[in-house]
């Protein structure tokens, strides 16, 4: 089997991208029973997006590789060029149809819909570890293996950092609005908001680092997974 690197929900949650080590990147409706459409690159997907309408969909690969599928057709694909290195992170705004990547490369990039780069950050000495986009479509988070969380604003403002942590974070998640936030390091989960990152409390008890996290819809559920393979 193929390990699977990136997925992505489509706003209405009908539909799936999946992007794996086999260079494809597939879209699913929901449920999965076979693709609706695979995608070749030319490099290991790092990253899949897919537009709230779900009509678009984008992959990024560890070649730094940055493609655009407007209505889902490879003919007419938009490239989106300037990152040095792997891809880590991609996302679309729907607010002003403005697609952003992270990348390893320390940088956080926004382009318009032609392919055009509208502003890049850079994001620090520290290799960029997770990575989420706000719906109001302007401002993004982004964390680092320097265990400093950033939040970034369009057009281009200084980077609000949070207080670094003990430890890189390694698990990154934000609510569907962008005002809460979830994320792991030193084995621990904490939830907090905008205004305060540690604002609703820790949770403790991994033996091992937290890979993954997950915040349920309605905000009154986490979930977790470990490297000892516990969730």
């Amino acid at each position: 089997l193929t390990p699977v690197l990136a997925v992505a929900f489509s706003a209405a949650g009908d539909q799936l991208a999946s992007g794996g080590a086999d260079n494809t990147a597939k879209v699913w409706d929901v449920p999965l029973v076979a693709p609706l459409k695979t995608y070749p690159a030319n490099a290991v997907l790092g990253a899949v997006a897919v537009t709230a309408d779900g009509k678009t969909f984008a992959l990024a690969g560890a070649d730094g590789t940055v493609k655009v599928f407007p209505q889902g057709e490879e003919k007419g694909a938009v490239e989106l060029k300037g990152s040095v290195g792997p891809v880590v992170g991609l996302g679309h705004l729907a607010n002003g149809n403005v697609w952003a990547t992270a990348g390893a490369d320390k940088q956080l990039r926004f382009f318009g819909a032609d392919g055009k780069q509208l502003a890049s950050y850079g994001t620090g000495t520290a290799d960029i570890t997770g990575f989420a986009l706000r719906a109001d479509g302007h401002s993004a988070f982004t964390t680092s293996a320097d265990g400093v969380l950033r939040f970034w604003q369009t057009p281009a403002q200084p980077a609000r950092t949070f207080p670094a942590l003990k430890d890189a974070v390694t698990a990154f998640h934000a609510s569907a609005d962008g005002n809460t936030l979830l994320y792991a390091s030193d084995k621990a989960v904490t939830l907090g908001t905008v205004s305060n990152a540690a604002a609703a409390g820790t949770f403790a008890g991994a033996k091992e680092n937290v890979e993954c996290v997950a915040l349920s819809p309605d905000g009154s559920t986490v979930a977790a997974g470990s490297a000892d393979g516990s969730v």
